[in-house]
């Protein structure tokens, strides 16, 4: 199950399956699904959202992206020594 997360949620799940392990015992299929619910929440939230690229905040750049290419497109600078 735990291959099928993306590779930096793999990373972080080793984190808390060290820790688990430390203090005792195995993990166990409920730590591994409070651990993605967790995860998920984080995704959710308006900084985890910047990471993983919500689509509305996308279109958003891709049109300053746009705006910009027209605007630097004709405009060249010259070096004045």
């Amino acid at each position: 199950m735990v291959l099928k997360l993306p590779t930096h949620i793999q990373q972080e799940w080793l984190k808390v399956a060290y820790k688990i392990i430390r203090g005792g015992r195995e993990p166990l299929f409920t730590d591994l699904v409070e651990f993605v619910k967790e995860q998920a929440e984080i995704a959710n939230t308006r900084y985890g959202l910047l990471v993983t690229g919500d689509p509305s905040n996308r279109n958003q750049r891709q049109s300053m992206a746009d705006t910009k290419r027209h605007f630097d497109s004709g405009y060249k600078a010259s070096v004045v020594r």
